[in-house]
Order: C-alpha cells, then sequence, then structure tokens
C-alpha cells in the first residue's frame, strides 16, 4: 500500500511528512471545534481527544528523555481519564444517554501513527508539538461549545474543563521553551 509506505515507521526519520500529518490533521480538528455545537458530536470529539491524549501520553512515559515531559504526560494521563469519567458518568444521567466512541477517529489515529513513528531522537520534539497544536484546537471546540451548545449541562462541564486545559496549554508552552 502507498499509504503504509509514505507513514514514517518506528524509528524513522520522515520529519516533513510528519509535521505535514501534524499540521492536516490540525487544520481539520480547527474546522470540526469551530462547527460543533450538538451534544452528540461534541461529546464524541471529546471522547477521542481524551483517548489520543491518554495513548499518547502513554507512549510519552516509554519513549520521552525528558523528565519535564514525562512528568507532563503523567498529568495528561491523569486529567484526560478524568474526564472522560466526567463525560460518562454526565451522559449516563441524562434522559437520553448516548454511548461514547470506542477508538479514535482518523484524524487522531493519524497523530498517534505519526507519534509512534517518530524516531527515537524526535520523539519529544513531536510529542510537544502534537501538545500544542491539540490544546489549542480543544481550547477552541471547548470555548465553542460553552457559548453555543446545545446542553446546558455540557456548557457547565465546559466552563469546568477549560481552566485545566489551558494549564496544560501554559505547562506545554513552558515545556517547549525549555527546549
Amino acid at each position: 500500500m502507498a499509504e503504509d509506505r509514505d507513514r514514517p515507521q518506528p524509528g524513522e526519520k520522515s520529519e516533513t511528512v510528519s509535521a505535514a500529518r501534524d499540521m492536516v490533521g490540525g487544520w481539520a480538528a480547527k474546522a470540526l471545534a469551530s462547527v460543533t455545537s450538538s451534544r452528540q458530536p461534541f461529546a464524541n470529539l471529546v471522547a477521542m481527544s481524551d483517548m489520543y491524549e491518554i495513548e499518547a501520553s502513554e507512549m510519552a512515559l516509554r519513549r520521552s528523555h525528558r523528565s519535564d515531559v514525562r512528568d507532563f504526560a503523567q498529568q495528561m494521563i491523569r486529567d484526560h481519564k478524568k474526564t472522560t469519567e466526567e463525560l460518562k458518568s454526565m451522559l449516563g444521567a441524562m434522559n437520553q444517554p448516548m454511548t461514547l466512541p470506542q477508538k479514535p477517529n482518523a484524524l487522531f489515529q493519524v497523530l498517534l501513527d505519526d507519534l509512534a513513528g517518530a524516531s527515537d531522537d524526535s520523539f519529544d520534539k513531536r510529542y510537544i508539538a502534537q501538545q500544542q497544536e491539540t490544546h489549542d484546537v480543544a481550547i477552541r471546540l471547548v470555548e465553542h461549545y460553552r457559548d453555543h451548545g446545545d446542553d446546558t449541562a455540557l456548557r457547565e462541564l465546559c466552563k469546568l474543563a477549560l481552566p485545566v486545559l489551558e494549564h496544560h496549554k501554559h505547562m506545554i508552552e513552558h515545556i517547549a521553551e525549555a527546549a
């Protein structure tokens, strides 16, 4: 498959392909974040974002050479597991419960595959870049739903989640500056 040949494999140094995949994924996620004001699509994006954050951060715990990146990854796992549980609890208590996706969509999977394909020397740089982009998108998604969402309870959850996401963004910017 041509698609598999273009995807960086573990240890491969195709950073141009990686950067392009991150950029395309970021643009698509920003477009989704700016138009998501319905409960089901919003909840699905939050769930998939949490899955991405947890899986990417577990990878960072295994592969990162930097203690600050590993510390950040541990906090991401802890905070995004909490968000997932809060979302599941809220959705389960609604009159119209809904199920959440069990795996990331194609956009998040591209990011995970790209991160898995980063060389050992470029892993930290790739993880930091992805975290900067995904937290920008998450903040935009949550702000948009807080202001335009169709479900009052989820809008309230957004008000609680936004300071946490902004703190994550501040943390990853600080880590990027130290690189």
